[in-house]
């Protein structure tokens, strides 16, 4: 077999959160084994992602939408890569996220049961659901030995390359500069309404910031664009909109050189926290304690209701107020602050 068992293939997530969540795994096993290679198996949007992570030696992409079996697809990747991983782990706990390791005969295929892997994987975990923060303490465990206890490991926060090169061209291609400080408004959450704050609560917060001299940036993917503009719109700030108009590369690169991100429980707060920057992370639906930003420097405007976090996409009484109920004027309060400490 010579080295095959250096060789470890990690198949990823599908969300920008929990890839980037996932490095502290990454971080673990290089510490635990430094001549262990490690590649990734993830989507073709993650590529740029994953190549900011120095753990990481190849990305491999599989060509396949979320949600989709794709099964000739998922065969032929499998065929590229029988023969060159000794052990492979599985991130996310669907069927199909499993039958590419199986196909390439991984010898040592490791994740949780899931959706009933039997045979499919042959290191089988169990899931504790307990565990908080839940998702980085999750993955960790899959790449603890079965005697290892968790409580021995620290997580390690999740840190993203960056090049002023890259970061200079992303200015200029945009624009921008730093000369004020700039705050960078994160309004979208993927996992549906009951994780966003209210547009017209992030377009009086602009206003207001604005007035104190602050540059505003906003930041989204195309699926975020109405929201963007429905904020420029609700707003007298001269707001720099760039939702859906950057690569993830270049938000990455933006982002790195904000001053402060307010930012709902989204995929973008945690690159936020990866590139080191300054966070006031606002929680509706989801819980703060389990999926929190890997950073010390972040302050979460949670008001934990009665029914909350109640973990749906949409409130079940209609009314939002884990997330209306959150004040513009606190979180401008709390948003100078932070400048002024930094100042």
């Amino acid at each position: 077999m010579g080295n095959l068992h250096n060789n470890v293939l990690v198949v990823s997530q599908a969300w920008i959160g929990d890839i980037i969540m996932s490095q502290s795994l990454l971080i673990q096993l290089k510490k635990t084994q430094k001549e262990m290679n490690l590649d990734v198996l993830a989507p073709e949007w993650a590529i740029p992602l994953l190549k900011r992570m120095p753990e990481v030696r190849n990305v491999i992409s599989l060509p396949v939408r979320h949600g989709e079996l794709a099964l000739k697809k998922r065969l032929a990747v499998a065929k590229k890569l029988k023969g060159k991983y000794g052990h492979a782990i599985v991130l996310p706990r669907s069927f199909k996220s499993a039958l590419v390791p199986y196909f390439a005969n991984i010898e040592k295929r490791t994740g949780y049961l899931g959706e009933l892997r039997y045979g499919l994987l042959n290191d089988i975990r169990p899931h504790d659901k307990k565990l908080a923060p839940k998702t980085i303490l999750q993955f960790k465990k899959l790449g603890l030995k079965r005697q290892d206890a968790l409580a021995d490991f620290i997580i390690d926060k999740p840190y993203l390359k960056i090049s002023d090169k890259k970061v200079q061209d992303s200015l200029l291609k945009f624009g921008l500069d730093t000369k004020k400080n700039v705050v960078a408004l994160m309004p979208g959450a993927e996992f549906g309404p009951s994780k966003r704050w209210p547009p017209l609560k992030f377009a009086r917060l602009a206003t207001k910031l604005n007035q104190m001299g602050i540059s505003i940036w906003l930041f989204g993917s195309i699926n975020d664009i109405e929201i963007g503009k429905e904020i420029c719109k609700a707003s007298d700030a001269p707001i720099v909109d760039l939702c859906g108009k950057t690569t993830l590369d270049e938000a990455i690169d933006l982002i790195s050189c904000i001053d402060l991100a307010i930012t709902n429980d989204t995929g973008l707060m945690h690159i936020a926290a990866a590139t080191g920057r300054p966070l006031i992370s606002i929680y509706g639906a989801t819980s703060p304690t389990l999926y929190p930003p890997i950073t010390k420097n972040a302050e979460i405007m949670y008001n934990g209701i009665e029914c909350s976090p109640c973990m749906q996409r949409l409130c079940r009484y209609g009314h939002y107020k884990c997330l209306t109920e959150i004040n513009t004027d606190e979180v401008f309060e709390k948003t100078i602050n932070r400048l002024s400490a930094l100042n």
